[in-house]
């Protein structure tokens, strides 16, 4: 069984929403949250539409539909949205079609200031499906493409097959490096694992980097307001913390933690940090 459920709609004043909704569209209030700004309207079909309210409004057209399923599990597995963890994030090619970062043309700027490592070769950890790695090529880079998930290299692969050749899959910290690097790129990569997974990224890269070589890093900060259900791993005395989530797109999964606010009816910040380091 597979039924609707409700429509959730960002509104930019719950009340004043609310009683348009009532009043002239006939709707009666099914029940409020008070302290999540938000009110729930259903028809004469038993139909219910969720009015939250988000600071500052919406920002831009925004709605949730939500399902009411008989077994959630079943109906995951029908889908078939329990499989390899990594390749899920790929199905279907969706962040393909995902604007690249903004930090990718500051590492673009920042290697041609820096001329020697600019002409020299790079390897992106954690490429995916060429999101970011493709803007990156095209602005004219020697960029090798680094990931675990067979399925993203592959569709990379298929997106720009002159790319085969520079694509690799396999574990960063497993990589044999036969050559030092002149510049290493890994954009919300790192974050994923225990502190132990951590420090074991961070050994890597200073024995894949050259002496001088530039390491471009994106990943999540302490700061993020974690919106799924989760447990924390472990913390350290510097404020860092792993968690695992429990639900959502990253289930079973530890990450480690510019803000960006999360869309209706989603609540609260996730915070990164970017940096660039040269290796001494």
């Amino acid at each position: 069984m597979i039924k609707l459920d409700h429509l959730t709609i960002a509104v930019t004043d719950c009340d004043k929403s609310r009683d348009w909704y009532i009043e002239t569209l006939g709707l009666k209030l099914e029940f409020e949250i008070p302290e999540r700004r938000t009110s729930a309207v259903q028809d004469e079909f038993g139909f219910t539409l969720f009015l939250a309210e988000t600071p500052g409004g919406p920002g831009r057209p925004s709605c949730v539909l939500t399902f009411q399923v008989s077994d959630v599990e079943a109906k995951h597995r029908q889908l078939e949205l329990v499989e390899t963890r990594w390749d899920v994030e790929y199905r279907g090619g969706r962040y393909a079609a995902e604007r690249p970062l903004p930090f990718v043309t500051e590492i673009v700027s920042t290697l041609r200031a820096h001329p020697a490592a600019l002409a020299g070769v790079g390897l992106y950890v954690g490429c995916g499906n060429g999101r970011n790695y493709l803007p990156l090529i095209d602005a004219g880079l020697t960029l090798h493409g680094l990931d675990v998930s067979r399925e993203a290299l592959d569709q990379l692969a298929a997106r720009r097959t002159t790319m085969t050749p520079r694509l690799t899959c396999a574990d960063f910290r497993e990589l044999e490096i036969e050559a030092p690097f002149d510049y290493l790129v890994a954009i919300q990569v790192f974050q994923h694992g225990v502190q132990a997974d951590t420090e074991a990224y961070f050994a890597k890269t200073a024995a894949a980097l050259k002496v001088g070589g530039l390491f471009f890093l994106r990943v999540n900060s302490s700061a993020t307001q974690i919106f799924f259900r989760h447990t924390v791993v472990d913390q350290n005395e510097f404020g860092g913390l792993t968690v695992r989530y429990d639900e959502g797109p990253k289930n079973g999964l530890c990450v480690r933690e510019d803000v960006t606010a999360r869309l209706p009816p989603k609540t609260g910040n996730w915070s990164q940090w970017e940096v660039v380091w040269q290796r001494q």
